[in-house]
Order: C-alpha cells, then sequence, then structure tokens
C-alpha cells in the first residue's frame, strides 16, 4: 500500500505563469450528463500555485468511470494502491500501464528533469523593478511581519517572529488594508492582487517559459490518466474528483467506452 502523503512545505511552482494566476476564478457546473462536452478549465488559486500541470478542459464529468477503473485496479493488485485522506478508498490510483493505458496517483515531488531548477535561476537573475508593485508588496509584507510568497526565490517566507504575535484574522486584516492601499496607488484591480506585476519581469518570463519545458515523463507534467489510442490526457488534483482536467473536449458517455476498454484490457495484464 503506498499512502499519498502531503508535500513537507508549500512550494511555489517555478514554472507557473503569471498570466494563468490572474485568471477570475469561475465556479464551475457539475457536467454529469452523457451528451454534454465540458467547458474550460479553471483551475483554483491553490492549484495554479502549487500544484502540478493541468490541461485546457474540465473533467469532472470523468470523476466516476476513473474511479471505478482505479477500483477495479486497487482490488486486483492492492499493494500497489495509493491511499489518503479524503479521495475515498479508491480514489488515488495506482502506478500502472500497459498496451492501452497509463494510471499515476498524483505526484507530491518537485521538478524530475532539472526544469524548475533553470527556471527559479532564471528568476534569481531577473528581479522585479524596485518601483514594480511586486517589489512594493513584498517590502510592506516584510514590515507589516508577514509571512509572503517570495516569486523572486519562488518559496513562501516565514516571518515567525512577528506572526505568532497575531491571530489569522488580524494578519489576514492587514494583510487586505496593505493590498488596498497599494491597489489604489497602482490603479489595479482586486483580482490577480496577489501577482500583479507593473514591470516587464513577467513577459519576458511568460516568454522564456513558452521557449523551456518539462520533459514529458517528468512527474509534474505526467497525466494521471493518459489513453493511448485516443490521445486523451486527465489529470487531478491530489485525488479523483478535486481539480479535474484533460486535454480533449470529451462526455461522459464517450469516456464509458474508454474507461470499459481499459477494464478489459487490464484484467488480462498480469498483476
Amino acid at each position: 500500500m503506498i499512502f499519498a502523503g502531503f508535500a513537507s512545505a508549500p512550494r511555489v511552482r517555478a514554472s507557473v505563469k503569471p498570466s494563468d494566476l490572474r485568471k477570475t476564478i469561475k465556479k464551475k457546473e457539475k457536467f454529469m450528463t452523457t451528451d454534454t462536452k465540458p467547458p474550460p478549465f479553471e483551475a483554483p488559486f491553490n492549484q495554479q500555485l502549487l500544484g502540478n500541470a493541468f490541461s485546457e478542459f474540465a473533467a469532472d464529468h470523468l470523476s466516476d468511470d476513473l474511479y471505478r477503473l482505479s477500483k477495479h485496479l486497487g482490488t486486483r493488485n492492492p499493494d500497489a494502491q495509493a491511499h489518503g485522506f479524503l479521495g475515498g478508498e479508491f480514489g488515488y490510483g495506482q502506478h500502472f500501464k500497459n498496451a492501452v493505458f497509463e494510471m499515476h496517483p498524483y505526484f507530491w515531488g518537485d521538478c524530475e528533469c532539472g526544469f524548475e531548477e533553470r527556471s527559479e535561476e532564471w528568476q534569481r537573475q531577473h528581479r522585479h523593478s524596485p518601483d514594480c508593485y511586486q517589489t512594493h508588496l513584498r517590502a510592506e509584507q516584510r514590515k507589516a511581519g508577514l509571512s509572503y510568497v517570495d516569486r523572486n526565490e519562488n518559496r513562501e517566507i516565514k516571518i515567525f517572529e512577528e506572526t505568532v504575535k497575531r491571530s489569522y484574522d488580524e494578519a489576514r486584516k492587514v494583510e487586505d488594508q496593505i493590498y488596498d492601499r497599494l491597489l489604489k496607488q497602482f490603479s489595479l484591480p482586486k483580482g490577480g492582487w496577489a501577482v500583479h506585476c507593473t514591470c516587464d519581469h513577467d513577459p519576458a518570463f511568460e516568454k522564456w517559459c513558452s521557449e523551456n519545458h518539462h520533459t514529458p515523463e517528468c512527474g509534474i507534467v505526467l497525466p494521471n490518466f493518459r489513453h493511448f489510442a485516443s490521445g486523451l490526457e486527465v489529470r487531478w488534483y491530489k485525488y479523483i474528483g478535486r481539480g479535474m482536467s484533460c486535454n480533449q473536449e470529451i462526455t461522459a458517455e464517450v469516456f464509458k467506452k474508454i474507461a470499459d476498454e481499459c477494464v478489459t484490457w487490464s484484467a488480462a495484464t498480469a498483476a
């Protein structure tokens, strides 16, 4: 049995694009009908900032059949099944691959291909300008003794000596006051308050990201489910049913046939 544990500390994915973080988060409808195609996927802020790669289309409507496939694999080979707290007995999947499909649990580790190290080095060498909103924001947060995400270092900075003197609500109130003051000073919208950039840093970083990538087998970008014949890839956030996305507009009815095929072929594959 494999336990899908938690990362030792929150870490910002070095490859996350600033423009992705600025998107307005929309509440998605659950698409469970057989003939409805999915909407574009809008990842929650924490998934964008701390999670692995995600795909273009929402995939909530594929959850039931993926869980069914995971249950089939877990029943055949329980020792290979990953487990956790919130995803149910078979909600985490397992590492499995045959000629028809592959499945992998959510990846909790760091980049395996060196891309994020290169990305972090780029950001260390290319700082936000002194008059950028980001520079002012971090200075204000440090001055107020708040913990914050340093986007130059791609990690959370903890300022324990000051934060322990405030309750969570008190700290958030101080932080909201900082945001309100700076947003007004820079004439910026509330949406994207944590990631606004008013210098050329973010456009330059996005250009670098468009020219540099993870290797396909790196755990950060490896899909949790891939059907080889159709090219369908599905990704989830921590467990099946959460933060679900896929790379194709596929209906639940079509995916059920794919899942049926995977169950049949996995039954013919030695555990």
